[in-house]
C-alpha cells in the first residue's frame, strides 16, 4: 500500500542550527529573524508497506507504486505561474506542466525547482541552492519567487521539501482531493507533531487507528 505524508508548517520558521528529522531546517519565530518576514513550509513523503512478508519496504515519496497520486496534484497547485529548474549542473530551464511533473517524479539531477511569475536566471537561483539553507530561502523567496522545492535524499528515492510565500496545506489538501488514489492513503499533519523518527514514521506502526492531529484526504 502507497502510504503519502505531507508535513506542514505555516508559516515555518527556519534557522541553521540544530539538524531536524525532516530536511535540513529548523524552529524559531521567524519574525525575529527575518524582520517579520513568512515563509510557509512543507515536506512531502512517502512509505510503501510491503503488500506480503515477501515484499520490501520502501521509503521515499518518489519510491510509491503510484507516485502521481501526489506529483499531478502537487505541479496543479500553481497555474499560470512559470517553473524554473536548476540542474545538478547549474544549467537553468523553463519545462512544460508534463515535464514538470516528470521531474517531481524523478529528480536525480535536479538541485531545485522554483515557481514564479517569471523564468528564474541561473546566477538568481544559484545561491538559494549553495548557500545555507536559512539564510538563501529567506533571501530568494523576498524577491520575485513565489515557491523553492528541494529533492531531499530518502531510504529509497527521494522526498520533497518546499518553501512559499503563501501557504500552501488548504490547497495541496484541495488538489489531492480532486485527484482520488484509490488503494492508496494520503495523510496531512502538522510538522511539530513529526519531531523524532518514530513520530515520523508513525504509518509503520500506528496506521489504524490514526494518530488524532493526522487528516486523511
Amino acid at each position: 500500500m502507497d502510504i503519502l505524508k505531507y508535513f506542514y508548517e505555516e508559516p515555518a520558521a527556519l534557522y541553521p542550527s540544530a539538524p531536524e528529522a525532516v530536511g535540513d531546517g529548523g524552529l524559531r519565530p521567524l519574525d525575529a529573524l527575518l524582520g517579520g518576514a513568512r515563509l510557509h513550509r512543507g515536506y512531502l513523503a512517502g512509505t510503501r508497506l510491503p503488500d506480503s512478508p515477501e515484499a520490501p519496504l520502501r521509503i521515499g515519496a518518489t519510491a510509491l507504486d503510484a507516485p502521481r497520486i501526489w506529483s499531478l496534484p502537487l505541479a496543479s497547485l500553481f497555474e499560470g505561474f512559470v517553473w524554473t529548474r536548476l540542474g545538478a549542473d547549474g544549467a537553468v530551464g523553463t519545462p512544460a506542466e508534463d515535464a514538470v511533473e516528470a521531474a517531481l517524479r524523478a529528480p536525480a539531477g535536479t538541485a531545485a525547482l522554483a515557481v514564479a511569475p517569471a523564468p528564474i536566471a541561473a546566477a538568481r537561483l544559484q545561491p538559494a541552492v549553495e548557500g545555507p539553507r536559512r539564510e538563501a530561502v529567506a533571501s530568494f523567496l523576498e524577491g520575485e519567487a513565489h515557491a523553492l522545492f528541494f529533492p531531499e535524499p530518502a531510504h529509497d528515492g527521494f522526498d520533497w521539501s518546499l518553501f512559499s510565500v503563501a501557504p500552501l496545506r488548504d490547497r495541496f489538501v484541495a488538489a489531492l482531493r480532486a485527484h482520488p488514489a484509490p488503494g492508496a492513503r494520503r495523510l496531512v499533519l502538522p510538522y511539530q507533531r513529526a519531531r523524532g523518527e518514530h513520530r515520523f514514521y508513525f504509518e509503520q506502526w500506528q496506521l489504524d487507528p490514526l494518530p488524532p492531529f493526522v487528516e486523511e484526504v
